[in-house]
């Protein structure tokens, strides 16, 4: 396979190129990219040469197996680490290798289960204010909770109420912007707004971390673990502004992204009462009327199978993207250095030579329904990126009007856009095999002839009671029976 074979995505701009499309519909480029253009096809870019890679090995290539010469001198990358700093997302090369060596022990299997307590507790107390018999909006509900969470298992504080809880609300300010910038395709890192984020969120942590420092007795939580770290060559622990970056990362890794995933696996369910029977069948057997245990989890095999298609069907990192440090081949195709490679999760789970039916949700054993032509690097999800403990770059943003009756199928793309439902059998399935291996042939089609293909597209995959670009988790009704 060589260069020449390389499709070319159409722009819609004479000198913008695909740009006002990725700003309006991003999900849109990516799936035209991955299921017409694919498995590799070239956006139209002012002054960048960017790609979109749409099949596993490819990504598998990028994330793992050739990640040396992958960077992350992306714009969202910079955006990050205005905010993040030099924690373990936005960090590379000796600097993540060694942070990585001084947090891994805090993430002993051990460690992480005595935390199991806070979480059954946290949940528990979120249960119990849900209304009986009367819809509520459970999205903000996982979002309090999984904030809550991190909160108490790194600081050993809720920072949901009380009087901790101006620093929940200084992390929900600074990593809301990020979030926004993140998604626009052309993050501004030095806006008003942002800076004066980090003027609210900063403080606030440099003092969390100076109390903490003068107490005497550790509390067991990750912030005092993080303390105690020392580097196994020189012995040095981490300074102030490390502690900080790795703080805000944590929040960052473990509030949002979890939260939008309990809401989205929150809605799936509701859509199939087989897959909810089971979960419960499951529950009462393992668990019966007493409080859950970090013990459990190993025995509770069908809720890993639904937190597994969940993340499937609606990714809430929908995108990674990289830059090449130096030349790179993979299959036929050649990818110069500085070029910007982009790998669209959302897209890749519903490749349909992976998965059977790929727009319904299936929770099922680990490997089960792939067929043999599925990569040997494992299971056709998006690899865990080899250099990044936690798998998130950009949270996507989607706001899910779901609406129970008007639902007529399960959630097509992940957050970040429309939850396609499909209402009828048009365009179940992409129209061509995106595992084939010879791209299609790029279509010669004029600024205006493009147009009209991605907003044919468009109408096309927007059901009704979908959802467009906005905010990140469904919106719709829950009700506690």
């Amino acid at each position: 396979m060589t260069a020449a074979r390389l499709a070319a995505f159409p722009g819609l701009h004479p000198t913008l190129g695909v740009l006002p499309l990725l700003q309006t519909k991003p999900l849109r480029v990516m799936e035209l990219a991955t299921f017409d253009f694919g498995p590799v096809a070239r956006l139209p870019l002012p002054g960048a040469e960017v790609y979109v890679l749409g099949h596993p090995s490819l990504a598998h290539h990028v994330l793992v197996t050739q990640q040396r010469r992958y960077g992350k001198q992306t714009d969202a990358y910079r955006m990050l680490r205005q905010v993040l700093g030099d924690g373990l997302i936005s960090a590379e090369g000796e600097p993540w290798r060694r942070h990585r060596r001084l947090v891994q022990p805090a993430f002993h299997r051990g460690r992480v289960a005595a935390w199991g307590a806070q979480v059954v507790r946290a949940t528990h107390d979120l249960a119990a204010r849900w209304p009986l018999r009367r819809p509520f909006d459970v999205a903000p509900e996982f979002m309090r909770l999984s904030l809550r969470v991190v909160g108490e298992v790194l600081l050993s504080r809720d920072v949901t109420s009380g009087p901790h809880a101006f620093v929940g609300k200084a992390v929900r300010a600074a990593l809301g912007l990020v979030d926004q910038e993140c998604n626009t395709f052309v993050p501004t890192p030095s806006t008003p707004r942002l800076a004066g984020a980090l003027e609210a969120l900063d403080p606030v942590v440099f003092e969390l971390i100076r109390e903490r420092r003068a107490e005497r007795e550790p509390k067991g939580d990750l912030l005092s673990l993080l303390l105690e770290a020392r580097d196994a060559d020189t012995n040095e622990p981490l300074d102030d502004r490390q502690l900080r970056d790795e703080v805000v990362t944590l929040f960052f890794a473990g509030h949002e992204t979890t939260g939008h995933h309990h809401a989205w696996t929150t809605m799936l369910l509701a859509r199939e009462p087989a897959a909810q029977e089971r979960l419960y069948a499951e529950a009462r057997a393992v668990v019966g009327h007493r409080a859950a245990t970090a013990d459990d989890v190993g025995h509770l095999t069908s809720g890993a199978q639904v937190l597994r298609e969940s993340l499937r069907l609606s990714p809430p990192v929908w995108s990674l993207g990289r830059t090449l440090l130096e030349d790179d081949e993979v299959e036929g195709f050649h990818f110069p250095k500085g070029a910007v490679v982009l790998l669209c999760a959302y897209a890749l789970h519903w490749l349909p030579a992976f998965w059977p039916e790929p727009l319904r949700f299936q929770p099922r054993a680990l490997g089960s329904g792939r067929p043999a032509a599925a990569p040997r690097s494992g299971p056709a999800l998006l690899p865990r990126p080899a250099n990044v403990h936690r798998r998130r770059v950009r949270a996507a943003r989607g706001s899910a009007r779901a609406d129970d009756d008007a639902a007529a199928g399960p959630p097509r793309a992940g957050p970040g856009a429309a939850v396609q439902a499909r209402a009828d059998g048009d365009a179940a399935a992409p129209r061509r095999d995106p595992d084939r291996r010879a791209p299609p042939r790029a279509r010669a089609l004029s600024d205006g002839s493009a147009a009209r293909h991605v907003e044919a597209r468009s109408a096309q995959s927007t059901p009704r009671g979908s959802l467009d670009v906005g905010q990140a988790a469904p919106r719709g009704t829950f009700t506690r029976g």
